[in-house]
């Protein structure tokens, strides 16, 4: 929408070609990581004596697979109220364990192998039903109550639309309340105009000649507005209604709550306190199973451990500008200078 809105003519497309540049390096490493993962760390383990070019076409199947897979999974992205929360909560499943396991593995010496494989199961085992259980639905307003008074969720219903000439019989007859209906084009749903105006095939910023009218449509029985003529679409019940329902004790039939999650919504823990949650369960799972299990050797240590992370940086003299060293600490300080310009 910035890049629409805001960007002029020629930095679109330079924009648009980055985007989808950043998006395909990121597919492509993900299928590459998950090939190699398949092929080396699972089949070569199991079978060592696996050829290479076999190893070649299960990474190349898996890659296929995975692809499959994501394009089955694609239509339920759209439940999320945001891509934030899909690249957030999707990895959620798996990322506390692997973030436990790498972090303690690298800076506490006492963890053991089976504490990293407990810490996996565990992780897995509450990360994929956590998931599962809080995929967002939609729910009638009457089934989740306690959510809406405690404002955790948002309201809608579906209004219907159409030219006023073809609105008002079915308003006649159905006897709509004077509140409910909106002769306003600017007053109505964004949702509803903007499906008014592409199916009349007008500019965005023109309205149509004749004047329109919108309803919510629970006041409306279906069949009263001829279909080639009727517009719908969901919008969000105002506030003040909301609260005059709460009071009254009685909730529309038409009222419904979009992308609803049990765990997020009903329990009131946002997904990224279930995310904290998750990792404090992983780290005590790993730091309990260790502690009950056998220490590595010095020898184990040696071989798969990681040395102190201020070693790597003084255990040898500075060879000059080209040394990372000082590179890192370059852009260390350019990021710093950068965020103190911009803030």
């Amino acid at each position: 929408v910035m890049i629409d809105n805001l960007l002029p003519v020629g930095l679109k497309g330079l924009f648009a070609a980055g985007l989808l540049a950043a998006v395909m390096s990121t597919v492509e490493a993900a299928l590459n990581s998950t090939a190699t993962v398949t092929a080396e760390d699972i089949v070569r383990h199991i079978r060592p004596q696996t050829k290479d070019g076999t190893l070649v076409l299960i990474g190349r199947i898996t890659a296929c697979v995975v692809i499959v897979l994501a394009m089955l999974w694609s239509p339920y992205c759209g439940k999320f109220k945001s891509i934030f929360v899909v690249i957030n909560k999707v990895p959620m499943m798996f990322a506390p364990a692997i973030t436990t396991v790498f972090v303690l593995g690298v800076f506490w010496k006492r963890g053991t192998k089976q504490a990293a494989l407990a810490t996996f199961i565990a992780g897995l085992a509450v990360g994929l039903p956590y998931f599962l259980v809080d995929m967002p639905h939609d729910v009638p307003a009457a089934e989740v109550w306690p959510a809406i008074e405690a404002s955790r969720v948002s309201v809608v219903e579906k209004w219907i639309a159409a030219p006023a000439v073809d609105m008002q019989p079915a308003i006649e007859a159905s006897q709509v309340p004077q509140d409910r209906i909106v002769n306003d084009w600017d007053a109505m749903p964004v949702a509803l105009t903007q499906a008014a105006i592409k199916d009349a095939n007008l500019p965005a910023d023109e309205k149509p000649e004749q004047p329109w009218t919108a309803v919510p449509a629970r006041y409306v029985r279906a069949g009263q507005v001829p279909a080639d003529k009727l517009i719908t679409a969901w919008d969000v019940v105002p506030g003040a209604d909301v609260k005059a329902a709460i009071e009254a004790g009685q909730v529309p039939a038409g009222w419904i709550v979009a992308s609803y999650g049990v765990i997020s919504n009903g329990w009131g823990i946002p997904f990224m306190m279930a995310g904290l949650i998750l990792l404090c369960m992983c780290i005590g799972v790993y730091v309990v199973v260790s502690l009950v299990t056998p220490a590595p050797t010095a020898e184990e240590l040696e071989k798969m451990g990681w040395k102190p992370p201020l070693k790597s940086i003084t255990e040898t003299k500075i060879t000059g500008i080209t040394d990372p060293r000082v590179a890192a600490a370059l852009l260390f300080i350019v990021m710093i200078i950068l965020y103190y310009l911009l803030r």
